[in-house]
């Protein structure tokens, strides 16, 4: 938990996973767990992309308010950018 701040001062050096108790053990389960975290470090500092084609202003426009963005084809493939299973 401690990793997102050097990585978004641009430190890339992770150390220590699957590591406990200042390193005198290592557990498969706190790898995994690490893995994850690092995982969502590294997705925080490529940030997120904003240009005009994920804005979707045409879509906003063509929907129109108070209605469902979901079905629209952009959603489903700019969700796809940003989310992970």
């Amino acid at each position: 938990m401690t990793g997102l701040l050097p990585a978004l001062s641009g430190c890339n050096v992770i150390y220590g996973s699957g590591m406990l108790e200042m390193g005198i053990t290592f557990d498969l389960a706190q790898l995994v767990l690490d893995n994850e975290v690092a995982g969502l470090i590294k997705r925080t500092v490529s940030g997120i992309e904003v240009n005009d084609e994920t804005l979707s202003l045409d879509t906003i426009k063509e929907v129109g308010p108070f209605k469902d963005y979901l079905a629209h084809e952009t959603t489903f493939k700019h969700m796809r950018l940003t989310t992970s299973p």
